[in-house]
């Protein structure tokens, strides 16, 4: 039986597929879940409109996150920090402090885009990673200062 597969399902294949698959897998798991649909030349149709949609907004989305990698780069973030009279902070920079200042200007960043590949555990100069959506990556700058 040929079905059109209305949502990424691993192992058979991504949106808009036709794969052909046992009568029993379509009927009892794949419809009731609304995850494929029957060929018809109407929802060929449909699909093929949707994944125009999908692509076009993907690119739009893609051109938003550049803009925001562009502005990353050129950014410098300046963190103020207390650290005793040899440069050592009292508290180390975790990505959390780091997501947290970049929304504070304007950046929405989740920790968990930021990458930190040592410790920040001193006053000085960093360089930190930040992973944005669609594969981009920045290395932004940052200054921990007293």
């Amino acid at each position: 039986m040929k079905v059109i597969i209305l949502q990424k399902i691993k192992g058979l294949g991504d949106v808009g597929d036709m794969k052909e698959v046992s009568e029993g897998y379509a009927r009892n798991f794949l419809f009731p879940n609304n995850l494929a649909v029957l060929v018809s030349q109407k929802k060929i149709l449909e699909v093929k409109a949707q994944k125009q949609k999908i692509s076009k907004d993907s690119a739009l989305d893609l051109q938003e996150i550049q803009k925001i990698a562009d502005r990353l780069e050129t950014f410098h973030l300046t963190i103020r920090e207390k650290a005793n009279p040899a440069g050592f902070l009292y508290a180390q920079v975790t990505n959390q402090k780091i997501s947290t200042a970049l929304k504070k200007n304007n950046f929405l960043v989740d920790k968990k885009q930021v990458v930190i590949s040592e410790p920040i555990k001193q006053v000085g100069d960093y360089e930190v990673k930040i992973k944005l959506p669609h594969g981009l990556e920045v290395i932004l700058s940052v200054s921990v200062v007293v």
